[in-house]
């Protein structure tokens, strides 16, 4: 029943009833709170339809929301990961190429300081060659200068002693001289009777040879 069912309502007459005016009055006045409450229920109805649209858009807004939040949470979770895994990949490549180049830097270090040792050691070699070249020219040298002053001594001697020879014949020639002249100065005979051999044979030689 509604409030247009209520106005149009009609009671049949009896015998000391109720008063038709009153009744209509009534009635009119319930039809019209009727109308109302109808209205009011209608947008209560219109409202409860809107909420539960409202609630059901915002139920499936919510879903939609859940459903893209955790599709960015896996996303996010899978680029994490991948991020992770990537970086873990860099670190242990990091790591290979770290270990790589200090080997390289290790070897280089170990093949230059066995260089240099070789170098020193080959240096020393060629010092200690020197060394001994040098010592062995020394000695030669020096055997060389003993016979060559030992050499020049024994000439310089033999020059000296020649010297003296011959100034020991000039000094023995004069002396002779000398006494050969005492004698003719003080012989009893004449100087025809003077042997000229004998004079001569009591002359000293005259030696040139060095």
């Amino acid at each position: 029943m509604n409030s247009q069912e209520i106005f149009d309502k009609t009671f049949s007459r009896s015998f000391k009833g109720y008063t038709d005016t009153e009744v209509d009055i009534f009635l009119q006045k319930i039809a019209e709170e009727y109308a109302d409450l109808e209205k009011k229920l209608a947008e209560y109805v219109s409202m409860d339809r809107e909420i539960s649209e409202a609630l059901l858009s915002a139920q499936k807004a919510a879903r939609n929301i859940i459903e893209a939040a955790k599709d960015d949470e896996r996303k996010i979770l899978e680029e994490a990961e991948e991020s992770l895994a990537t970086i873990k990949q860099e670190i242990v490549d990091s790591r290979v190429y770290y270990d790589s180049e200090t080997k390289k830097v290790n070897d280089t270090i170990e093949r230059q300081a066995l260089d240099l040792r070789i170098k020193h050691a080959l240096r020393i070699d060629e010092m200690r060659r020197e060394v001994y070249e040098l010592s062995t020219l020394r000695d030669s040298l020096t055997r060389d200068i003993k016979a060559m002053l030992d050499v020049n001594i024994q000439s310089l001697q033999s020059q000296l002693d020649s010297i003296n020879s011959r100034e020991d014949i000039g000094l023995q020639r004069r002396v002779k001289e000398k006494n050969i002249d005492s004698k003719l100065e003080y012989a009893p005979y004449a100087i025809e009777d003077v042997n000229a051999e004998e004079i001569t044979s009591e002359l000293p030689k005259l030696s040139f040879e060095e």
